[in-house]
This record gives structure tokens, sequence and C-alpha cells, in this order.
């Protein structure tokens, strides 16, 4: 079978949302990289630009523009606070953060809870199939995440590790299943919207 031949049967709308939801999940992890390993080294502001460069691609090729921004300020403004809250209590810190305002969520972090937001309606949607598995995933991969960010150096832990893993856990737990219905019902009503308009 020929590479055009196979191109036509399987269909270029399924072949071009593939590449998207392939290159989403990508940049995803190779932002999360970025962020994390900079953070401790010389230039934390690195992780940022990347995942600037990172939402301007996506905004160029994404058809839900108006939901994904939604959602990428709401994250970014949750998680700001979520981290920032960790910071405050005590139960960690984190490496490059504010010199001058050491209880606020360095912006890296800021960045990632971005990130995620512009994965929500594309390479993580598959996870809407139950509230059940959207839990589990997202205390899975926040645990994961963290202890990575433990290893690397970019976060330190200030309570017993256990307390932490769990308390993160919890959070994500929520924060997943809460913004996939969210990132469902914003971009269900932008595609309503652009129905009307055409009609």
């Amino acid at each position: 079978m020929k590479m055009e031949t196979l191109f036509f049967s399987i269909g270029k709308d399924k072949i071009l949302s593939f590449l998207r939801w392939f290159f989403n999940a990508l940049f995803f992890y190779i932002g999360w990289l970025v962020c994390m390993y900079e953070a401790v080294g010389k230039y934390p502001l690195i992780g940022p630009l990347v995942v600037g460069g990172i939402l301007i691609y996506h905004f160029i090729v994404t058809n839900e523009k108006k939901s994904d921004l939604i959602i990428c300020l709401a994250l970014a403004f949750l998680g700001t606070i979520v981290d920032s809250v960790y910071v405050a209590i005590g139960m960690l810190e984190y490496q490059g953060g504010f010199e001058y305002f050491p209880n606020i969520a360095p912006l890296w972090i800021t960045s990632l809870w971005v990130l995620y937001g512009t994965s929500v309606n594309h390479s993580l949607k598959w996870m809407r199939c139950s509230v059940f598995v959207a839990a589990a995933m997202g205390a899975g991969g926040a645990i994961s995440s963290y202890l990575a960010g433990l290893k690397l150096e970019a976060v330190n832990f200030l309570w017993e590790e256990w307390l932490v893993l769990t308390v993160i856990g919890t959070v994500w737990a929520i924060v997943v299943p809460l913004s996939l219905y969210f990132g469902f019902l914003l971009r269900k009503k932008e595609q309503g919207v652009g129905v009307t308009k055409k009609a």
C-alpha cells in the first residue's frame, strides 16, 4: 500500500488530530523537564520562557483558543495560591523562587500549572472516562512529579515525606477531575457559540 493511499484510508483529520495530541503531550513533558532542571540551575527563568514558547505554539494550533485560555489562566491563579500555601505553612520549599517574596510559589511552578492547562482539553481529555481514573491519575502523577522534583533538588520537603505526598496527592485527586469537567464545559460552550454563529 502506498503512503498516499494509507494516508487517505486513515483519514487526514484523524492523522492531524493524532499529531496534535502527540505534540501536546510531548511539549508538556519537555516543558516539565526544563522547568525542573533549570529550577536548580543558574537560570530558573529558562523554564518559564520555554513554557511561553510552548504556549505560543499551542494557541496557534488549538481550535479551542478561548476555553484553553480561560483554563490556563484559572489554573495559573489556583496553582500559585495552592503552592504558595504549601510554602507559607512550612510544608515544603522551592528552588528558584522570588528573592523578595519567598512565600510565593516560583514562576516555574506557576508555569507548570499553565502547562497542565494546555493539556486538559487535549492529551489528557481521555481521563474524562471516569472520575475515579482522573482522581487516581491526578494523585499518582502529582506524587511522582514531586518525588522527581525532590530527587532533582528543585523542591525540599520540610514535613515527613508521607505527609507531604498525602496532602499533594489529595489536592491533585480533586484538581484533576474538576479541571477536566470545567474544561469540558468551556469547550462545549465554545463549540456551541461557533455553531450558532455559522447558522
